[in-house]
């Protein structure tokens, strides 16, 4: 067995290894929410491609075939963002309840709740949004976009802070066993994947709110990311 340490920027990735089986397949599959974050790798990921491609074109002759190439791989890409995008958000009407349920309970503190009421009122605005687009409602749906994606880019950077001021506060006890310590550190690391999925979040909504704007291939890239980290916590592992 090869013992050679886990490097410390990596360590936060340590989990047990993949159980591959077509019964973990469709048990990981067969959720929604699950689906939506396998979806949510191809939204953003066909996003920042769209936008990798249109940053290339600015570097070649724009009458020569790589750019022909170019041109229509994003045009593809573009098809495949815009599809998956409009299918995420039809299924993703009333899911925000799980949040608003969150924001009722007792035992959760009040920065905790401040961020799940700022991405409670992202998803309402995306709903809002939608009726928008189809006409139904008044408004700028742009606008609507801006304002929404603000909030999610709020509740996501309180969110990088409160997991970090999590990260701090842990300490080991006194004593420490060996399965304390191994609980400790499988915590620890799974609060620094949190850090970085909020931050790469905060980074994504930044840019499609015009808050900060990055780069398409930047947005897309990072938010593709976000959800990878979200199916490796999620997807069946072996047991230790």
């Amino acid at each position: 067995m090869d013992s050679t340490p886990t490097p410390t920027t990596l360590s936060m990735f340590d989990l047990p290894p993949l159980e591959f089986s077509f019964e973990n397949v469709h048990t990981f599959l067969n959720t929604h929410s699950k689906r939506d974050k396998l979806g949510k790798v191809v939204h953003y990921g066909s996003r920042g491609m769209v936008g990798l491609c249109g940053t290339l074109l600015n570097f070649c002759n724009q009458e020569s075939m790589f750019a022909m190439f170019l041109l229509t791989a994003q045009s593809k890409f573009k098809n495949v963002f815009v599809r998956v995008m409009n299918a995420r958000r039809t299924v993703r009407w009333l899911s925000g309840t799980g949040l608003a349920l969150g924001i009722m309970r007792n035992q959760v503190s009040l920065r905790v709740k401040a961020i799940k009421a700022l991405l409670l009122t992202w998803i309402l605005s995306d709903h809002y949004r939608w009726l928008q687009q189809l006409t139904i409602l008044p408004g700028d749906q742009a606008l609507t976009r801006n304002y929404g994606f603000s909030f999610a880019c709020f509740s996501w950077a309180l969110a990088t802070y409160h997991h970090t001021a999590v990260l701090m506060a842990s300490q080991p006890k006194e004593n420490e066993t060996k399965d304390e310590t191994a609980q400790r550190v499988a915590k620890d690391n799974k609060t620094k994947r949190q850090i970085l999925r909020n931050a790469l979040g905060t980074v994504s909504a930044a840019h499609i709110s015009t808050l900060w704007v990055s780069s398409e291939a930047i947005c897309g890239f990072f938010g593709s990311f976000v959800a990878a980290i979200d199916m490796y916590d999620l997807v069946p592992r072996l047991p230790k």
